[in-house]
């Protein structure tokens, strides 16, 4: 028996006094914890002396009652079960922890323990919630950021973490919270990496295949910093794409990016005979063929095909068509500015929305140019196509101010009463509406490589057509702005002369008139965008992808595989004899 038996007083037998009746009395227990009542006796008993006499014969002859006779003399309880309580005999026999001060305090320092733990798991989990909503934790100092307002708040409902809140160790130094934030991000490494492993069967502990995403960019300090991801398949045949973090390069050459990834890879023991893929920008540095990242990894694992995300691929090519007539460019600079005066003035917008509402129209936001998102150009041209009348009184008025922006407004209201800028936004929506849906298209998650290359050779086609077409489009569009409120008339730009040492001695080509002019400046941006589609596109990486594709998507028999994957670099990872059974 490990506790004393204490059963209700009325069951305890009672004291004969010569006609009075005294019984054990219910709160003695609590008095006296120590108290068993020994049924054989009909008696009470010290537990714990009993419990050691056990172990010991040794008795004194004054404690006999309370450890080998018994105990029933009610009359007198409280007075022996004071003096019993304060016996030595007592005392060595109580358990360590409440006889020893040593014990008591270890008692306190556990629950202590306890409580620091569950209020330093608060901590964590606060830093853990803030980290991932992408919140910071500090201020201006430690006790005015998000992390403490989060605490403090959690505070009310646990009076524990408000005391410790209080304290001066609280553990809420920013190297404390860099520390936390540092542990955490190597568990969750961990987990990627046990993810990966999980997801090939077999004793040796071993990763999949994996291909890995690459993209730089400059924090707010301006240090230059890589993002890592890997993509790979599980064994549910689920793609799974992990972010393995940011890390800072010294340098951004080829050289020393491909170390960067290689080191980052080798720390997570991802080694480089399982790679099998490359996913980067069209920069020199990272797709050169001779000191880009993708020539050096390949030269190191040749099974590791590169390819230039599509969406990346039609964005460029979509700039570059518009870049290359002057006439298209200096217009969508002119929208892009608009769009910057929108975001930054209140003064525009509330004057822009009046106009909107005096229309009966919806106001819709100007956008500018965003560099870094793929398919705003054509709303951006859109949005001030649909709203140019409004616009334009929108500068023109803010131009005849006299506030910071007024000298911005003029010359903006000075380019866009210009017929020739309106009809350029015109031309540049022709060339960008295919372009628009391609990107759409190419961002789809569940888009593949054939559909991918269908859709490109369906965009090439679309602008074939708008450029056999082009005559009738530039007399439509040129009916359109003459019916327009923008009053600068159109006129044929001064033709410049090449020299000769560029174009030769033969006679130069110029424009008849305007719409000769502006069919030239139309074909010159399609034929643009059709050449990037063509160049941008042509990926020995889409092209063995393509033909993996066609291999699951078609009942190829043995010698087709073969001959199929002849040359290819994953010949020696595909079993042709096992894939060919299970195509048919």
């Amino acid at each position: 028996m490990d506790t004393p038996n204490q059963p209700p007083g009325k069951s305890i037998p009672k004291q004969d006094l010569g006609g009075r009746k005294l019984s054990f009395m219910d709160h003695w227990y609590t008095l006296h914890p120590w108290i068993h009542f020994c049924p054989t006796r009909g008696k009470v008993l010290c537990f714990h002396c009993a419990r050691a006499n056990a172990l010991s014969s040794s008795v004194p002859a004054k404690e006999k009652a309370f450890i080998t006779e018994g105990f029933s003399n009610w009359k007198k309880a409280l007075q022996r079960f004071s003096q019993h309580a304060r016996s030595e005999h007592h005392l060595r026999s109580l358990p360590p922890s409440r006889n020893s001060i040593t014990g008591v305090i270890e008692t306190a320092d556990a629950k202590q323990q306890e409580v620091n733990r569950a209020n330093l798991m608060k901590v964590i989990t606060s830093i853990i919630y803030l980290a991932r909503q992408g919140l910071a934790l500090r201020g201006h100092g430690n006790d005015d950021g998000n992390l403490i307002e989060l605490l403090k708040l959690r505070a009310c409902d646990s009076e524990e973490l408000e005391q410790w809140l209080r304290r001066k160790e609280r553990y809420l130094h920013q190297d404390t919270q860099n520390e936390i934030l540092q542990l955490v991000s190597h568990e969750v490494l961990r987990n990627i990496i046990s993810g990966m492993r999980d997801a090939v069967d077999g004793e040796v502990p071993d990763v999949p295949p994996f291909s890995v995403i690459v993209d730089g960019t400059q924090d707010i300090s301006g240090n230059e910093q890589q993002s890592i991801c890997v993509r790979y398949v599980d064994k549910d045949f689920n793609v799974q794409e992990e972010f393995l973090g940011f890390y800072q390069a010294q340098s951004t050459t080829g050289a020393d990016l491909s170390r960067l990834i290689e080191d980052a890879l080798r720390r997570l023991n991802l080694p480089l005979t399982h790679l099998r893929g490359l996913a980067f920008d069209g920069a020199a540095n990272m797709a050169g063929c001779v000191r880009g990242v993708q020539a050096i990894l390949r030269e190191k694992q040749p099974k590791a095909l590169f390819v230039h995300c599509g969406a990346h691929c039609v964005n460029l090519a979509a700039k570059e068509s518009c870049d290359v007539s002057t006439m298209l460019r200096n217009a969508l600079y002119t929208i892009n500015e608009v769009g910057r005066l929108f975001a930054e003035s209140l003064k525009f917008r509330e004057k822009f929305a009046e106009l909107c509402v005096c229309e009966n129209e919806s106001p819709k936001k100007l956008r500018p140019l965003c560099p870094t998102r793929w398919t705003v150009r054509l709303q951006a041209v859109d949005a001030a196509l649909d709203r140019y009348d409004e616009v334009l009184s929108t500068v023109e008025e803010l131009g005849a101010g006299r506030t910071h922006v007024a000298a911005r407004a003029a010359g903006l209201h000075a380019q866009l009463r210009k017929k020739s800028t309106l009809l350029a936004l015109h031309m540049a929506r022709v060339v960008l509406a295919p372009l628009d849906r391609l990107n759409r298209a190419a961002q789809g998650s569940r888009c593949t490589v054939s559909q991918l290359m269908s859709s490109v050779r369906l965009t090439k086609e679309l602008l074939q057509a708008e450029r056999d077409n082009a005559d009738h489009t530039i007399q439509g569009l040129l009916r359109k702005v003459e019916a327009s409120s923008c009053d600068a008339p159109m006129t044929l730009p001064r033709q410049k002369r090449v020299p000769a040492r560029f174009a030769g001695a033969g006679e130069q080509h110029h424009a008849e008139d305007l719409p000769q002019y502006l069919r030239e400046q139309l074909l010159l941006a399609i034929d643009s965008a059709c050449t990037q589609l063509s160049d941008r596109f042509d990926q020995e990486g889409v092209r063995e992808h393509g033909k993996v594709e066609k291999a699951l998507l078609s009942s190829l028999n043995v010698k087709e595989l073969d001959q199929l994957f002849q040359e290819s670099p994953w010949r020696e990872d595909i079993s042709v004899a096992d894939l060919a059974p299970q195509l048919q």
